[in-house]
């Protein structure tokens, strides 16, 4: 956590003294990242997080948390309690660092009644900066999400059947995932039949499985914190002509992609490499979205595979590859898998097949 915190300071230009997060009621990931707190975390917790690495976090009577070396606990049972010991924790004339991703309007005039005479700073992006870079803990998480749904994946094909729904078969993803070891699912699972595949954000419904129909799935389990995402296309029967060119299109344009990925390599270099090979084809103007982004504490942790994004492929980043293409008279074919740039070179974590007939 020290390395973090140290990594995250080093990235801020200015004499910013502490960085202040809150755990209001949702999931603030950077109060995670800062704190390593990615199990049993604290909802209303809030973190001062200072420059020598030291943790302070604020609990309520119904938490309990164990110091460790550089976190230390305090339990709020009176406010006036946390208003003394955070007024000297931050003392007049400090500069703040916070998070405006999460920092809700109430939390911040809290801040400026409970700390007056304090600068506040929004510090999100150098924290997203230092968040590309994973370490070894975090790419371990990262590998048992990717490794829970390959395997999760690889059984999808087996919970097709005549008249099955969408809904259903969301349900049975998000249950295996959780037998194999996930904690959750890591947003809301996508199953979409036939034309609704044609959608690259429907999620799932009461339609019925039949012959003919596209599947798409596009899911990730969550494994301390860390998030996997993957999307694989089935046909259930025989696919048409055009269905069949459409998969391959999508499988070579993602190898593609995949092959020219390197260290130093800009995001949108990418992206346009993908998205000319596709309408080189039949199917130009049916790729509607990035061909990525990387993932970590979040889906979308950060930054995105698509035009004019100049940030470069560096060695620790975690991120997918996704090329689409959508027909709405036809459906919808997406294939994505979550990656490594690693010392030896770009390293695939998602191992499930892309076969497309089942």
């Amino acid at each position: 956590m020290r390395d973090r915190i140290k990594r995250v300071f080093s990235l801020i230009n200015d004499d910013v003294d502490t960085i202040l997060l809150r755990n209001t009621g949702f999931r603030n990931p950077s109060f995670l990242y800062l704190t390593g707190l990615t199990n049993g975390v604290f909802e209303g917790a809030t973190a001062v997080v200072s420059r020598d690495g030291g943790v302070d976090v604020f609990i309520s009577a119904l938490d309990q948390g164990e110091d460790t070396s550089n976190i230390r606990f305090h339990m709020v049972t009176k406010k006036r309690d946390f208003v003394d010991t955070l007024s000297r924790l931050i003392p007049p004339g400090s500069k703040i660092g916070v998070d405006g991703r999460y920092l809700t309007y109430q939390d911040y005039k809290s801040i400026k009644r409970i700390l007056p005479n304090r600068g506040l700073r929004d510090v999100r992006e150098r924290i997203l900066l230092a968040r590309l870079i994973k370490d070894k803990r975090e790419v371990e998480n990262i590998e048992e999400a990717c490794k829970i749904a390959s395997r999760v994946a690889e059984e999808i094909p087996g919970m097709l059947r005549d008249g099955v729904m969408e809904k259903e078969v969301a349900d049975e993803i998000v249950y295996r995932m959780k037998k194999h070891g996930a904690d959750g699912e890591a947003f809301e699972t996508i199953v979409a039949f036939g034309e609704n595949s044609a959608i690259p954000h429907h999620t799932h419904s009461e339609r019925k499985l039949k012959r003919g129909d596209i599947v798409l799935v596009d899911f990730g389990a969550t494994v301390d914190g860390y998030i996997s995402d993957i999307s694989r296309s089935f046909i259930y029967g025989k696919p048409s002509d055009k269905q069949r060119r459409m998969y391959e299109v999508v499988l070579n344009a993602q190898q593609q992609g995949i092959d020219s990925i390197k260290k130093g390599v800009t995001f949108d270099y990418i992206h346009s490499l993908v998205y000319r090979y596709i309408n080189e084809t039949e199917f130009k103007g049916r790729f509607i979205h990035s061909t990525g982004h990387t993932i970590g504490l979040e889906v979308h942790d950060g930054f995105t595979i698509t035009q004019g994004c100049k940030k470069r492929f560096l060695i620790g980043m975690t991120f997918t590859v996704e090329p689409g293409i959508y027909l709405p008279d036809v459906g919808g074919i997406r294939i994505e898998d979550d990656l490594l740039m690693g010392e030896g070179g770009v390293r695939v974590l998602t191992t499930a097949s892309k076969d497309f007939e089942v």
